[in-house]
């Protein structure tokens, strides 16, 4: 996407709009990233608002003495999508990536001969897709990969000299002065993709089932997730098994949010009353540190804080599994455990984006984004996919300002494949060095084969238990990425490589990039640890579909063309 570096007090000028403009309400929106701490992020003229930058990321609408804070809203480096709305009522709403913010009253909005993007005074800041638009915005209008209606101006990224070229189709070109430049940046095609998906729960008996878990929670837990719940339900949310339990349940009559535990002292319940929202996406975090400190935060803002008793411990060790979303009815995406407490910076930087799930202290991570041939797959180090019961399905998500993947380098992959049996030579297989005792003549290395460790050795070939899978590394947008692309494996594997038309047998291993020219071959993969769990079911590319590659597979184009295959193998 084209997006417009602005440099150190520079700024744009961009014409204004008239008193009949803005007398049915009015918008404007935009991507930005600033390089600085503080700032004008714009003007609208004297006497008119003036949207400012704080220090501490937060977010002033600045109308005279009256103004609306938006704390926490912007990270120095990250890009963040701003709106803000004007109604015709002098109504008035901040919304950070399609979350209000905040609001309030203000002056009802008049003319401007003009609108200044950026200031003399500020530091350099990146800007992208900025709108100005009639009316205020529906929830699905704001969204921050929504087409624009109602256009008064679209500056998308051109510039002609110093000339800010405006897109949309009353031609108010602005200038741009101080300096500053056009430039291509993939993130942000990454950050305005639709959301990738979310679970379905339409009946009350549809449930995730989660496996047992031995992690220690003395020193506290967080339970996150993204949840659209219809009103008609009380569900438990979330809940962790026994025999010291840990529940979060939404009580949708009067919007409570309930979380119950066992603490060192016994049975501890915290109820805090209307802040969970039916039929509307919201981000939900309740956390427990390992002092007692209850925090509960809603969209990225503190709700509630209360000192309670720590976490008690699980008394033999091992908590028996536990739920998501029992007798919920709605949609849930993006599901985090996490050891330990969360600070609101923590949760802040991290609850618009789908995780990695290699994050330290992160020990569940379900997307959600699709089930996986009878699983909800755990991105997370511990891989504790939980098992669907019920009906649930899967749907788009639409709505959720959830982002994608937080690395914007990582692309998806389609995945397709089956488990069979497979014959390899047994020549691609590497020979090892064993010491062999020769007596008094001391030791002598003798070189042996390997080939019996990953199967069955019959004369010249090896049979092997493969899960075949087909990957084709596509975009975050889903087109096809066409390059060399450099893949990463969370757990050691063996590689026959066939790309380029010579078969060859190579170890990769967890935390270095392995580059792969696309091509018309096949590559294969045999896992060789751990022995007991399938390289593939770890992956979760265990069904046709979109599948992130936060799993184990990840990829990012360098730079050539053609597709790639490859099989996972298991021992």
């Amino acid at each position: 996407m084209r997006v417009i570096d602005v440099a150190a007090k520079g700024y744009i000028d961009i014409p204004g709009v008239s008193a009949g403009e803005t007398s049915g309400g009015f918008s404007i929106q935009m991507w930005v990233r600033p390089s600085g701490k503080g700032g004008v992020i714009w003007y609208w003229g004297e006497g008119g608002p003036l949207l400012v930058m704080m220090n501490n990321g937060g977010l002033e609408l600045r109308v005279g003495v009256l103004k609306l804070l938006a704390p926490g809203a912007m990270t120095m480096g990250r890009w963040t999508h701003v709106a803000v709305e004007f109604a015709a009522d002098g109504a008035a709403a901040i919304f950070i990536d399609g979350i209000r913010a905040a609001a309030g009253t203000l002056p009802k909005l008049g003319a401007t001969p003009s609108i200044r993007v950026g200031d003399q005074g500020s530091p350099s800041l990146a800007l992208a897709d900025v709108r100005l638009l009639a009316r205020v915005r529906s929830a699905g209008e704001r969204a921050p990969s929504a087409e624009p209606q109602g256009l008064l101006a679209h500056y998308a990224g051109q510039l002609d000299g110093t000339s800010v070229r405006d897109a949309g189709p009353l031609q108010r070109h602005g200038q741009l002065a101080g300096g500053g430049q056009a430039v291509e940046d993939v993130e942000l095609d990454v950050l305005r993709s639709p959301s990738p998906g979310a679970v379905v729960w339409d009946e009350k008996p549809d449930v995730l089932e989660l496996p047992p878990v031995t992690t220690d929670f003395t020193g506290g837990i967080t339970v996150e997730a993204w949840i659209r719940p219809r009103k008609a339900a009380d569900p438990v949310l979330f809940a962790l098994g026994g025999p010291d339990s840990f529940n979060v349940r939404l009580r949708m009559g009067d919007g409570t949010l309930v979380v119950e535990f066992v603490a060192k002292t016994g049975p501890t319940a915290i109820k805090v009353p209307g802040v969970v929202r039916a039929d509307e996406w919201q981000h939900l975090c309740v956390s427990v540190d390992g002092g007692g400190m209850f925090r509960a935060f809603v969209d990225g803002r503190t709700v509630h804080e209360q000192q309670v008793a720590a976490p008690a411990v699980a008394r033999d060790g091992v908590r028996t599994g536990g739920t998501i979303g029992e007798e919920f009815l709605g949609e849930v995406a993006e599901l985090r455990v996490w050891q330990g407490g969360r600070s609101l910076e923590d949760v802040r930087a991290l609850w618009l984006r789908r995780a990695r799930g290699d994050e330290p202290s992160l020990v569940y991570c379900y997307h959600l984004d699709t089930l996986a041939e009878g699983w909800a797959i755990d991105a997370g180090p511990r891989r504790q996919h939980a098992r669907p019961m019920g009906q649930l399905t899967w749907g788009d998500g639409v709505g959720a300002p959830l982002r994608a993947l937080s690395d914007a380098r990582r692309v998806h992959v389609r995945a397709a494949g089956k488990l069979l049996l497979d014959e390899l030579p047994v020549s691609l297989f590497p020979t090892k060095t064993i010491e062999v005792g020769l007596g008094g003549w001391g030791d002598v290395g003798l070189k042996v084969p390997t080939a019996q460790e990953y199967g069955t050795v019959k004369g010249s070939l090896v049979r092997c238990a493969v899960y075949e899978v087909s990957i084709e590394p596509r975009t975050a947008g889903g087109s096809k990425l066409a390059g060399e692309v450099e893949v990463r494996v969370d757990a050691p594997v063996s590689v026959v490589r066939s790309d380029g038309g010579v078969q060859r047998l190579e170890a990769w291993k967890p935390g270095v990039p392995v580059k792969v020219v696309v091509s018309e071959g096949v590559a294969r993969a045999c896992g060789c640890s751990p022995p007991s769990r399938s390289i593939a079911r770890r992956c979760g590319c265990a069904r046709p579909g979109w599948t992130p590659t936060a799993g184990p597979w990840c990829a990012r184009p360098t730079g050539r063309s053609g597709s790639w295959r490859a099989s996972a193998r298991r021992r």
